[in-house]
């Protein structure tokens, strides 16, 4: 359901899924004081040692926005401004390490971080694959819901092979090596159940790991974990663009 005609495109006339995440709080749970449970935790060292907490910048705005309460989709400049005082807020804290576009997993790998704002993919291919003490958690007011998608660009010189491709990564058994892969959220259906045929045929720890893959609930959404996340603002033009980065880029500029 979380794939079909998006805010952004009403009956998917121009994009079709990829995969998708979710990004949440990741950790590990041996560098933490205790387990958290909100978005606010990681400001806080009862929660996490000195100087340990990352942030993702590119989805930082409409994580703190869904945990404010604001819908990111239908929000403006005042409701920005609010998450950039809570991000400044985080900024200045003593759990606070570094602000990343991507790099954030490579420092929690070397015990640099003991949690991070996280996409639920990179916690659970470690967690999951590795066999690293991480968890990753929706906060109690919410994730942010993202959908990395395929689209064809206009003036294509080859619109019908694209659409092959397209339909080539629908085929479920296709889907079910990517996701077996990647770790992140299908948007065919019939994945599920492919993995957890897998993990019936495998022994040992790979069908342990494919079977934590096709119970995950990260991966495989309910409606009550749907009815907690929201997708992030859609940004459309210039002006909008420019207000976005005016507000949140100074923030890790200091």
């Amino acid at each position: 359901s979380w794939a079909k005609s998006p805010f952004y495109d009403p009956g998917n006339k121009h994009t079709m899924a990829w995969q998708s995440g979710l990004t949440g709080v990741g950790y590990n749970t041996e560098l933490v004081v205790k387990a958290p449970t909100k978005l606010d935790d990681l400001m806080s060292t009862d929660y996490f040692p000195s100087g340990t907490v990352g942030v993702l910048k590119a989805d930082a705005p409409d994580l703190v926005m869904v945990n404010l309460g604001i819908d990111p989709k239908t929000s403006g400049q005042p409701e920005w401004d609010q998450a950039a005082e809570w991000l400044t807020m985080l900024r200045d804290s003593d759990t606070f390490y570094a602000a990343y576009d991507q790099g954030y997993v490579d420092d929690l790998n070397a015990k640099n971080l003991s949690g991070t704002m996280a996409w639920s993919g990179d916690v659970l291919y470690y967690k999951i694959w590795a066999g690293k003490p991480y968890e990753f958690i929706v906060p109690e007011a919410g994730a942010l819901l993202w959908i990395d998608n395929m689209l064809i660009p206009a003036n294509s010189t080859n619109p019908a092979g694209a659409l092959e491709m397209m339909d080539f990564f629908y085929k479920p058994e296709i889907a079910q090596m990517v996701t077996e892969w990647v770790l992140y959220m299908s948007p065919v259906p019939a994945v599920q159940d492919l993995i957890a045929q897998h993990a019936k045929d495998e022994t040992g720890m790979l069908a342990t790991q494919l079977s934590e893959t096709a119970q995950s609930p990260m991966l495989w959404p309910d409606e009550a974990l749907l009815g907690q996340v929201s997708l992030g603002r859609n940004i459309t033009t210039d002006a909008e663009s420019e207000a976005w980065h005016a507000t949140f880029d100074p923030i890790w500029e200091q």
